[in-house]
């Protein structure tokens, strides 16, 4: 281990020898810190925005926030006669509407709609109520076409197109939902265009009008127990009537004019 040395470190059997400080002797100095230590030795410079710098500031987020609607007053309506104002805008199907897909995002058109709802709603009972007592006042016949027309507006109870009664029973009937599979729906919804009234694919499928009528209802309703018969005063048309006539064809037999 020593080597045939007779020093303190071979002695020991010790690669260094301990220092020992004493009174008067000074300090080592301090070494310098390995290079590794001291921070990244090799950077690889990149645009830090897009290639080579050219993505626009306003295309990443940013570190400082910046408010979007910052001082702007709360408005319950859009004049979109100021938003958009009709000599800029474009006509589509002869009309000059505004574009208005944010209407019901606020608070004042949506309470307009729902308040036309519920008129709409107490207009349909009113005329259920003056049917009821109109078919009071007609013939037993008219009676029973008329009750007859009004329970098949409720026939069956609530249409599909109202949805469930809650909103969890839409989902898959296996997993305790009440979605009807349709093999022409993508996926699986509810409100399945495939399942609307005067289809070709949907002739059982009936449309429900409530307590409107179209022209062709109102007048053409009860035709169809119509029976028609030979009238019996009716003028006999002119060919039929001298078809079988012995004379032959009858022509002008006086002599031609020049």
């Amino acid at each position: 281990m020593n080597n045939g040395l007779t020093t303190e470190r071979a002695m020991l059997g010790v690669f260094s020898t301990t220092t020992y400080n004493t009174i008067g002797d000074a300090y080592g100095k301090k070494p310098k810190p390995d290079p590794r230590h001291l921070g990244r030795q090799l950077v690889m410079e990149r645009p830090h925005r897009g290639l080579a710098g050219s993505t626009p500031s306003n295309a990443l987020f940013d570190r400082e926030f910046k408010s979007l609607h910052k001082g702007d007053k709360y408005e319950d309506r859009t004049m979109y006669y100021k938003t958009q104002p009709k000599e800029t805008r474009k006509t589509g199907f002869g009309s000059s509407d505004a574009f208005k897909s944010d209407e019901f995002t606020q608070h004042f058109p949506t309470e307009q709609w729902r308040e036309r709802i519920k008129s709409e709603m107490e207009h349909v009972n009113r005329t259920r109520l003056t049917l009821e007592k109109k078919a009071l006042e007609m013939s037993d016949e008219e009676k029973a076409m008329e009750l007859a027309l009004l329970n098949s507006i409720y026939e069956g109870g609530k249409p599909w197109s109202h949805g469930p009664q809650f909103l969890f029973d839409i989902g898959k009937p296996n997993l305790g939902g009440e979605t009807p599979y349709s093999i022409r729906d993508a996926r699986d919804t509810w409100y399945s265009k495939s399942k609307q009234a005067l289809l070709s694919m949907r002739p059982d499928e009936t449309k429900r009008m409530g307590p409107y009528r179209t022209f062709n209802q109102v007048y053409g309703q009860g035709s169809e127990n119509v029976t028609l018969s030979k009238p019996a005063f009716a003028r006999t048309p002119y060919i039929k009537e001298n078809f079988y006539r012995s004379s032959g064809i009858p022509f002008n037999t006086r002599p031609a004019t020049f």
